[in-house]
């Protein structure tokens, strides 16, 4: 008895994954020719298995494990946050055909904004505390999640509308029923780079000017010029956005379904 070929989706997820772990290979391999060959100092680019040992090291102490809590907490926080007040708005601007004309172009040029160079005065306004990397998180990913709302209510099919009026849908059950259904997978893709830009935000205000999370403890060592935990910090902050985003992939995969239903 012959056996079914293997879905299409599934065949290309693990080409991906294979494709993945192959440019990784490559990526630790040049970087170990490199530390091999001599050409770059070990104190600035030590080889890989060193960078291993101390990540190891760094992974089994308790105060890496606080930071990163710290740090999660923070990019949850931020990203909720921003979500909240993207629905909020971003809803009513996509629902309305005057108010999108009026106000998405407003919201497109204010995302161009580079929000870094505001981080001094978020840092005076809520302090140097968690308060300031949160709220800076939740700005930085407000405008890709706001945008993504606006586009995604905006696009909400007119005979679906039509057929839900039909049927005796009004006010919020109608939005409830049509757009934001229809809008879904787009909100949660907005919400996806939203939190690529929250990792980003928090962990540079916690590197700017922190006392805790993984920021800090990144800027900690580069202070103290200890190269080797600096690599092993980016490595555990580069797994946290990995998994992360893997998240939120299986979250866009899941809206698809809901969607198809």
């Amino acid at each position: 008895m012959s056996r079914s070929p293997a879905p299409i989706g599934a065949r290309l997820a693990g080409s991906r994954v294979f494709i993945g772990l192959l440019l990784l290979c490559a990526c630790v391999a040049v970087w170990q020719l490199v530390t091999t060959v001599g050409s770059v100092s070990s104190f600035l680019v030590p080889p890989p298995a060193a960078v291993a040992g101390v990540f190891v090291s760094v992974m089994t102490s308790g105060t890496t494990y606080s930071a990163l809590g710290i740090t999660m907490v923070e990019i949850v926080a931020a990203l909720a946050l921003a979500g909240g007040l993207a629905l909020a708005i971003g809803v009513p601007v996509g629902w309305y055909r005057l108010t999108q004309q009026a106000y998405e172009p407003l919201l497109a040029n204010l995302a161009a904004v580079p929000l870094v160079i505001l981080y001094p005065v978020f840092a005076v306004v809520f302090g140097i505390g968690p308060l300031s990397k949160v709220m800076f998180g939740a700005a930085t990913a407000f405008f890709p999640v706001v945008l993504a709302v606006v586009s995604g209510v905006a696009a909400t099919n007119e005979s679906l509308v039509a057929s839900a009026r039909s049927m005796g849908a009004r006010g919020l059950t109608l939005l409830r029923v049509t757009a934001i259904p229809s809008a879904l997978p787009v909100i949660v893709g907005g919400l996806r780079l939203g939190l690529t830009l929250a990792t980003l935000a928090v962990v540079g205000g916690e590197f700017i000017a922190g006392t805790r999370g993984l920021g800090y403890l990144l800027a900690s060592a580069g202070e103290a010029f200890e190269t080797r935990k600096v690599y092993a910090y980016v490595l555990l902050t580069l797994l946290l956005a990995i998994v992360l985003n893997s998240a939120f992939g299986l979250l866009v995969w899941l809206s698809r379904k809901v969607e198809e239903r």
